[in-house]
């Protein structure tokens, strides 16, 4: 495409010669009214940059019209067009393309600008007016058309996945922008997106957001809803209700609060403790067990997971004072602990009723109560005991209570969490093992045969259309345009006729034996015909092994309990389509400690080198999950730097990187560098990087690279030279593109560049135009005072603001809880108070808030980098000359 000046010199250069129409009689408007106007809407056409474009040459007695595009998919189109709006009816174009000659100043006009994609026609005189209109009927219908999008629709789980690392990471207009994909493209209903929009808001800290709408929230918050979009919903009533006593030291009174009307109103939110990860909920549930009367021995439990030294220590240490001594009332064994425990699920009591619902015997009554709230509770490790109790059963009591819709509900939902229970090999043992069932016991092979079929729809469903629509049964899904689509009317024929039999159970209402046989035949046909499509094949089960109907206990797969066993399942089951949701519950679950151990990380970095494509898929669906724990390990092994190494490569080879593909990247070489790399490792490390940039690099990725830039720089270089070398390319990039950084990314360049003593471009040096001052220049006399627990980050953005705004005062602090004398004076007088949250403690934060009052104003970025926490600088001080420049006008 040409530029403006381009597209005024081909118009020039084509009017001229023996073209009748000179463009010095356009400029001075020479010509006849009738031909301006018939000339006008061809010339805006060309100069505004319209595609495709048409211009009319004016010789003796004939009218020549020549159209080009400057694409070769609009030149293609063209051709096509004019065959049908002109075609050899009026002139003589009959569909070939055009010789052009070079010697004529117009022709070669259009050579330089389009090269072949010109057409070249001749109008007769009677035909001129009669073309020309046609010609406008085209490109009036042109506009009418919708452009073309050259994105293709990505899988609803790529999207959360960017959402879920947006939030990680603090991108927030990035997670907006994975929202309104969603939104727009039909991926989730509108309570999901709902929901979606709640985390953000919790991200973004925008509490009153989650509560402004009174009735939105009652229907949420009587719901079942994630654990995250609770968790959000909790924060919000404490922050709007009770925080307010906490930054008062008043425990009567928030005790008070909660009591008259708190706990009435988010009484569902207060179900189980074991979904929540916030300090928010320690407070929540210890005020709940002082309003029901527990002993101040039973609530301390609480205090067990919060630091010493932290803020909300001591705020529960003032509630638990109200509480009564010792451990309060003894209600006594129960004589009906069933009961007792159905009485408890239904009040809401989960964690209570699971806790009593363990200490009975197998049975199962107690089996289906189990699995009732492991569902409600939604952990993991509600999930993985409850099916291990189900399995302990008899196969009559598995049938039993598997023939009922409400149960097998819950087990669908519970062994969706399982690595491998849609694999190919897993549906084979169990339906061999159903088949010896045939005769003495039918109503175990259809119910078998049903539960199989069932799983050959889910997981095709998953497979070829998307996420599981809520509340949809099997049967309900083979009825689905969208499965149908992707299923042959074979394939739905045989899994009705299935689903219809291998319902009935019951042993007094039992299909003949022939029906029980025919559905057996009928599974027999998927299983051997049509579910290779589905999965990759697995070996055969070798003579005289144990199978899944022979031991169960052998080959039954287990919920994962560890990122170690995450990854081992991922790689004995690489087709696990539920492997990023079993992550992202395990985010909050499991414990770190592993990486800590030599043996783990080892046997981590053994299984991620086994994996084949379809497992690194699973891998990068699950890493943002992973890097959680990941980076919540403090004592990281040495080994697990090749393990690190490893994720690196999984993640480069992203034959489709999302939108923070150089975020991510950049936070895996933080955590590579601070376990400890070789020369050689960091060499190749940053190598790659370049390779990534130079292929992946462009003006939406500029926060991303300079992130990565960022972190090199922040830490010691093994190899030097390739880090300028990366820096130099970063910059180089930046340059082409210069139009399109913004700001903070100049100005974080320039910085990056300084501290590696590199040459900074003209473009990106801080101005010195009185009239046109920097952004920041609004910051001129002011205090300033940045907290972060990133030394590095405080050290660059403090040096850029004293070097970027003159008579400034800078305050940096990094303590890891707040107290001290400097932090409590600089949240008092500082003009300007920047947090980052993101990467500062809950106490430290608390502290600087509770402090600050009405004292100036107070900045969260929502990253934890420099990039982010200048990007949030600017935008005051853009929005703070706006405001002034409104006010004196």
């Amino acid at each position: 495409m040409l530029d403006r000046d381009a597209r005024v010199a081909l118009a020039a250069g084509f009017f001229a010669g023996d073209n009748q129409i000179t463009w010095s009689m356009i400029e001075r408007g020479t010509f006849e009214p009738g031909v301006a106007r018939a000339l006008e809407p061809w010339l805006n056409r060309l100069i505004d940059g319209d595609d495709p474009v048409f211009l009319p040459y004016k010789a003796a007695n004939v009218t020549v019209w020549y159209a080009a595009s400057y694409t070769n998919r609009g030149f293609r189109h063209l051709q096509e067009a004019l065959t049908a709006f002109v075609g050899p009816s009026y002139s003589n174009y009959v569909g070939q393309p055009t010789r052009l000659d070079a010697s004529a100043p117009s022709q070669r006009a259009l050579i330089q600008a389009f090269g072949p994609r010109v057409i070249r026609f001749e109008v007769k005189d009677e035909y001129r007016k009669f073309v020309h209109a046609r010609l406008i009927q085209f490109v009036e219908l042109r506009g009418l058309t919708p452009s073309r999008s050259e994105n293709v629709a990505r899988p609803t789980g790529r999207i959360l996945s960017d959402f879920d690392e947006a939030l990680r990471l603090g991108a927030l207009d990035i997670a907006r922008v994975c929202i309104e994909e969603l939104e727009s493209g039909g991926h989730l209903d509108a309570q999901n997106i709902l929901y979606l929009r709640i985390c953000l808001n919790e991200a973004s800290l925008n509490w009153q957001d989650i509560l402004d709408a009174e009735a939105r929230y009652c229907m949420i918050s009587a719901a079942r809803r994630p654990r995250l979009v609770s968790q959000a919903l909790l924060r919000a009533v404490y922050v709007s209700r009770l925080a307010g006593y906490q930054a008062g030291e008043d425990p009567e009174g928030a005790l008070a609060q909660f009591r008259s009307s708190v706990v009435s109103e988010i009484g569902p939110l207060l179900t189980t403790r074991a979904i929540y990860d916030c300090p928010e909920a320690d407070v929540m549930f210890t005020l709940l067990g002082i309003v029901e009367g527990h002993g101040a021995d039973c609530l301390r439990g609480s205090l067990a997971v919060i630091e010493e030294d932290s803020q909300w220590r001591a705020w529960i240490e003032q509630l638990l004072a109200l509480a009564e001594p010792g451990p309060g009332p003894s209600a006594g064994a129960p004589s009906d602990p069933l009961g007792r425990a159905r009485g408890l699920q239904s009040s809401g009591t989960l964690d209570a009723a699971w806790t009593l619902l363990l200490s009975l015997p197998d049975s199962p009554e107690v089996v289906l109560e189990l699995l009732r709230c492991a569902c409600d509770i939604s952990t993991l490790a509600c999930a993985r005991v409850a099916l291990d109790r189900f399995d302990d059963l008899t196969p009559e009591d598995r049938v039993s209570l598997a023939s009922r819709r409400t149960i097998a509900g819950y087990l669908r939902q519970l062994r969706e969490l399982l690595p491998d229970d849609s694999s190919y090999q897993r549906l084979r043992e169990r339906f061999d093992g159903a088949k010896r069932c045939v005769r003495d016991q039918p109503e175990i092979t259809l119910a078998d045969c049903n539960q199989i079929v069932e799983q050959l729809v889910l997981d095709a469903y998953r497979r070829h259309v998307g996420p599981l629509p809520p509340r949809r049964q099997p049967d309900e899904l083979l009825i689905s345009a969208h499965f149908r689509q992707h299923s042959s009317g074979r394939v739905v024929r045989l899994m009705r006729g299935v689903l219809e039999l291998g319902g009935h159970s019951d042993p007094d209402d039992l299909p003949s034996p022939r029906d029980v046989e025919r559905v057996v035949e009928d599974v027999e046909e998927l299983l051997e015909h049509y579910a290779p499509q589905y999965w990759h094949a697995a070996p055969e089960p070798s003579e005289g092994s144990l199978t899944s109907a022979d031991a169960p206990g052998a080959t039954t797969p287990a919920i994962p309990s560890s990122w170690l066993q995450w990854v081992e399942a991922v790689k004995d089951n690489q087709e696990w389509m539920d492997a990023a949701v079993v992550a992202k519950r395990g985010s909050f679950e499991w414990s770190s400690e592993a990486f800590e151990s030599e043996a783990s990380a080892l046997a981590l970095s053994t299984s991620l080198g086994s994996l084949t494509p379809p497992g690194e898929t699973r891998i990068r669906e699950g890493l943002p999950y992973l890097l959680v724990g990941l980076s919540a390990c403090r004592r990281p092994a040495r080994a697990l730097v090749d393990a690190l190494e490893l994720l690196v490569v999984i993640h480069l080879s992203d034959p489709a990187p999302g939108r923070l593909f150089f975020a991510t990247l950049a936070n895996l070489v933080e955590l590579m560098l601070s376990v400890g790399v070789t020369a050689k490792q960091y060499a190749e490390l940053v190598r790659e990087a370049m390779v990534s940039v130079d292929a992946h690099g462009a003006p939406a990725e500029f926060d991303g690279c300079l992130e990565l830039l960022d972190v090199l720089v922040s830490n010691k270089p093994l190899v030097p030279q390739t880090r300028t070398q990366l820096a130099m390319m970063v910059m180089e990039l930046m340059c082409r593109h210069s139009r399109r950084v913004s700001v903070e990314q100049r100005l974080l360049l320039a910085a990056l560049l300084s501290e590696l003593e590199l040459s900074i471009p003209e473009q990106f040096r801080p101005a010195s135009d009185p009239i046109n001052p920097e952004p920041l220049s609004a910051l001129r006399g002011k205090h300033v005072a940045l907290y972060s627990l990133k030394q590095t980050v405080l050290h660059r953005i403090s040096s850029l603001l004293r070097a970027a705004v003159k008579e400034i005062r800078v305050s940096t602090f990094d303590d890891h809880v707040g107290g001290s004398v400097a932090l409590r004076a600089a949240a008092r007088s500082a003009d300007v108070f920047v947090i980052a949250t993101a990467a500062a403690k809950h106490a430290a934060t608390n502290f600087i808030e509770s402090e600050r009052g009405d004292h100036g104003v107070t900045l969260k970025p929502a990253g934890q980098g420099s990039s982010s926490m200048l990007r949030t600088l600017v935008s005051y001080c853009t929005e703070h000359d706006q405001l002034l420049n409104s006010t004196m006008t």
